[in-house]
């Protein structure tokens, strides 16, 4: 990364958003989780650090389904990891996990209603 590039995305992160060209995902949550949001970041265009947010998730085998909220759209996300060979090829006998989108769903918004008393 160009000192530039550095330079705009802690300015950006100062600023409550991130560059997703540059986002790698939230430390502390696990990687396919990091995956499905940012799916969900590419998908609806939200930019803020605290815009995203995983409701769920469950794991079946290596397929990772969960529910995102994102402002207020929720997504129904499924990635699978996939092997992405490094640039050097064989010479450098490393392999990198990423992850592959298997389905984004949009799903209608949780509406909370409050009962009337009569």
């Amino acid at each position: 990364m160009s000192q530039a590039a550095a330079l705009s995305a802690a300015s950006a992160y100062r600023s409550g958003e991130i560059i997703l060209d540059r986002y790698r995902g939230r430390a502390g949550i696990p990687e396919p989780l990091q995956a499905v949001e940012h799916f969900a970041r590419i998908h609806t265009g939200v930019l803020s650090v605290c815009g995203v947010s995983v409701e769920s998730s469950r794991l079946d085998g290596d397929v990772t389904e969960a529910i995102v909220r994102c402002g207020d759209v929720r997504l129904q996300v499924v990635v699978e990891p996939s092997v992405f060979q490094a640039p050097c090829g064989t010479a450098c006998a490393e392999t990198i996990t990423t992850y592959r989108l298997i389905s984004l769903d949009r799903l209608s918004p949780v509406r909370y209603v409050t009962p009337v008393l009569t």
